[in-house]
């Protein structure tokens, strides 16, 4: 067979395979894809490529299977999903972007103590819904001075128990162990004065020097404890 004919044959084979080919992608056709997300507004990718902003109504995909990827930036919520689309079919979907939320309740007694994580987050009672679930610091301050004025809880609020923090805070103290020993050595250099002063005043200014270099010791003393 002359090799020109040859040549023929394979041309003819490569035009019908050809033909073949585009037949099948004919027949393959497109769908319509239908995306709404609650909330709406999220972007949306297809495939790796930016298609634009939820809801997408009516967009025309070849058959096949395809890669959603759609992120909320307002909740930092990314969401990814394989969907197959069927020629001359439209699929709809809807797809909820809502975070699981933890329930917190902070309570103090009495009420209206400021409550910080990081941020001010208002005066108890507090009633929040919309707390992410993780590990959390909160300080409760209360602007009355006879109550302790900083109280920090290190809590784990989980989505599936109700986190509650009741504060009764308590009171301050009227006399702690530091107080009382300031006092001691604020009566004891006040009576060596008063003594000392007696004793100059009554006897020798000979016989009033001790009294007066305990009260310098003591109030001495006053002034170390004061400062720590």
């Amino acid at each position: 067979m002359p090799v020109t004919q040859h040549r023929d044959y394979l041309f003819m084979l490569i035009m019908v395979i050809l033909f073949c080919l585009n037949q099948s992608a004919s027949a393959q056709g497109n769908g319509i894809l239908t995306i709404t997300t609650d909330p709406p507004n999220a972007s949306l990718y297809i495939d790796g490529q930016l298609i634009g902003q939820t809801p997408l109504l009516k967009h025309p995909l070849p058959a096949g299977q395809h890669t959603l990827f759609l992120r909320d930036q307002t909740q930092q919520i990314d969401y990814t999903k394989i969907i197959e689309i069927v020629a001359n079919d439209e699929t709809a979907l809807n797809i909820p972007l809502q975070k699981d939320y933890c329930k917190l309740t902070i309570t103090s007694k009495p009420d209206s103590s400021e409550v910080f994580l990081l941020t001010p987050l208002g005066k108890t009672p507090i009633y929040d819904e919309q707390i992410d679930q993780g590990t959390f610091t909160f300080e409760i301050r209360n602007p009355k001075s006879r109550y302790v004025t900083l109280r920090k809880y290190n809590v784990y609020i989980d989505k599936n128990t109700p986190c509650v923090i009741n504060d009764p805070l308590p009171k301050r103290k009227i006399l702690t162990p530091k107080n009382m020993v300031q006092i001691g050595l604020a009566l004891a250099s006040a009576g060596c004065y008063t003594w000392s002063f007696s004793r100059g005043y009554w006897g020798t200014q000979k016989s009033a020097i001790p009294g007066y270099v305990l009260g310098t010791v003591f109030l001495t003393g006053l002034g170390v404890v004061a400062l720590f």
